[in-house]
């Protein structure tokens, strides 16, 4: 009769083994014990990181991998920002006139200015720390608003579509700038950008574009967009605003002309699609400026007959 081969073993061989089953039953016990609920959440979510498929060599360190936290809220639940990326064509008509000469007190719109207007709304469902991004192919004049107040706006950095500096040009393909902010479910955080057009057109390579938008305790859901569809949509919205038929004639497009003169007046008001075909459309922002306060052309005998209206404050009445 043969004799089974662990029995031949030496004395010292067959303490080893006994030691090796001993510390892996020990092992086993003490991850059960560990993933039991009663334990503290951080032991617990602790083991449960050990890696799958790890060695784990008896008389070593157990390694436990902490629990990626940088994406949990209080509640132990994924943090998580959905980017919401709108834009639209606004159209800014503009009534300027010298005071002395409107006895009846109508000033008429003469001319209208075109905007691109790009935003980006960052809405967390739970506060987070950091939201860093970059925004690409802007332009020199593009204007900015930001909010919260306190978040960082990184100058215009040049940029071209090669991907490379360009050093025998001065002038780059485009713009970027970088931005750092903070935000919360009450609070979100915006970025618009508001660019001048001196044409109703707008091409693929003057869509504003969301690019490298990460945070530090939040997961960000990627944004996309179709840029082709997206350059269509808004030269339909600004051609149709640029022919909008006001007094009989479509408003040339002009520049802002600046601060008004001391006899001057001017109203502005702003129109916007309501759709993407611009059937239907808003007017807000109605603004009046004057060269100097009312009672100043009281004193100066200069006093207009009576209210000043626009032709947008005279349709709204009907």
């Amino acid at each position: 009769m043969s004799v089974p081969r662990w029995r031949r073993w030496s004395l010292s061989n067959k303490l080893t083994l006994i030691g090796v089953l001993v510390g892996v039953v020990g092992l086993g016990i003490a991850l059960v014990q560990l993933l039991r609920p009663g334990n503290p959440p951080s032991l617990q979510e602790g083991a449960a990181n050990v890696h799958a498929g790890r060695d784990l060599n008896v008389g070593r360190d157990l390694v436990v991998i902490p629990p990626n936290r940088l994406a949990e809220g209080s509640e132990g639940e994924t943090c998580h920002v959905v980017p919401s990326v709108q834009s639209r064509i606004v159209a800014r008509l503009y009534a300027r006139e010298d005071i002395r000469g409107t006895p009846e007190g109508n000033i008429n719109f003469s001319f209208q200015e075109l905007f691109y207007e790009w935003k980006l709304t960052l809405l967390p469902d739970r506060p987070t720390k950091r939201i860093s991004g970059r925004i690409d192919h802007l332009k020199g004049d593009d204007r900015f608003r930001v909010v919260p107040d306190d978040a960082t706006l990184s100058p215009l950095q040049p940029r071209w579509f090669s991907e490379f500096p360009e050093p025998a040009r001065k002038v780059p393909d485009y713009f970027a700038r970088s931005f750092d902010v903070q935000a919360s479910r009450d609070h979100p955080a915006i970025i618009a950008v508001r660019r001048p057009l001196s044409a109703p057109a707008i091409s693929e390579v003057d869509i504003v574009v969301l690019g490298d938008l990460r945070s530090l305790d939040c997961k960000v859901e990627p944004a996309t967009s179709d840029v082709k569809a997206e350059a269509i949509r808004l030269s339909q919205q600004a051609t149709a605003l640029a022919q909008s038929a006001v007094g009989g004639l479509p408003l040339p497009i002009r520049s802002d002309p600046g601060d008004v003169a001391v006899e001057e007046v001017q109203a502005t008001v702003e129109a916007w699609c309501q759709t993407d075909t611009c059937e239907r459309r808003t007017l807000g922002q109605l603004e009046v400026h004057m060269g100097r306060p009312p009672e100043e052309y009281f004193k100066a005998g200069t006093e207009p007959n009576r209210a000043i209206h626009t032709d947008a404050q005279k349709d709204a009445r009907g």
